[in-house]
Parts: C-alpha cells; sequence; structure tokens
C-alpha cells in the first residue's frame, strides 16, 4: 500500500492500521458549527475514498492469500497421498502442511470484511452530518428571518 502523504511503500497492516485509527477519530466527533460540519464531511469524504482503494488492495490480497493456500494444501494433499493413507489422514496431514496459508488467508478475509463494515460505518456518519447540517442550516435560516 502505498502512503499518500510520503509515497512510501507501506505493509497493508501498517496501513490498515493508520486508517482504521483515522476512522475511528470521527466516530467521536461532534461538529456544531456549518464550518464545522462541512469540514467533517469533507474530511469524511477523503478518507472513505482512501478506505476504498484499500478495499481493493486488500481484495487482491486476499485473493493471492486463497490461492497460496489452494496451492499449499494440494501439494500437500499429492505429497501425502503417495503414501497408503486413508483420505482423512490425508486431508489432516494437508491441513497440517497448510496452516500458515490457512491462517493467512482468514486473516486478510477478516480485513476485508473490517473495511466494508468501516466503510458502511463512514456512509452511516456522513448520512448523519448531512442530515444535521441540514437542520442547522434551516435553524439558521429561522433566526436570520426572524431577525430581520
Amino acid at each position: 500500500m502505498i502512503d499518500q502523504t510520503t509515497g512510501e511503500i507501506r505493509p497493508t497492516a501498517e496501513a490498515w492500521a493508520d486508517l482504521r485509527a483515522r476512522a475511528e477519530a470521527h466516530k467521536l466527533t461532534a461538529p456544531e458549527t456549518p464550518e464545522a460540519i462541512d469540514a467533517e464531511l469533507r474530511a469524511i469524504e477523503a478518507l472513505g475514498f482512501e478506505v476504498a482503494d484499500f478495499s481493493a488492495v486488500v481484495a487482491a490480497e486476499r485473493y493471492e492469500a486463497e490461492k497460496l493456500y489452494s496451492a499449499v494444501r494440494n501439494r500437500a494433499i499429492a505429497k501425502h497421498s503417495a503414501e497408503r493413507r486413508s483420505v482423512a489422514q490425508v486431508r489432516a496431514l494437508a491441513e497440517v502442511d497448510s496452516e500458515d496459508a490457512f491462517g493467512a488467508w482468514l486473516n486478510s478475509k477478516a480485513i476485508c470484511k473490517h473495511v466494508d463494515e468501516l466503510l458502511q460505518a463512514l456512509r452511516s456518519k456522513h448520512i448523519g452530518l448531512q442530515s444535521t447540517l441540514r437542520g442547522v442550516q434551516a435553524m439558521i435560516g429561522r433566526v436570520s428571518r426572524q431577525g430581520a
């Protein structure tokens, strides 16, 4: 993953930790002025695009992890099938031989799911802030009309 600020290539886990932390910061925000709400909306939009780009990267990594797991497991099945063993034994031994690849695949699947959930949370916050902004603007409009 390429860091948008520095241009350096960062490991996926590091990039994910950074994106997640930046998204978590938006959970607790409660801007009150139209300017602050607008700034928050723009920040969430920009972060949403970064997370969407990251989603494409981790989806590709998930696919590669699944391919690797399948290849490692199939090689292990072939290796253990060469000797006279039951199907259950061959499968069990293949699972042991491929456990690291399986773990990496499961981890990549979990990250993909979490990225999707994070995008949904950002969407929800964005929609909520849009509603808040409309309400604040309506209140400001009523106050200005009454004061005139």
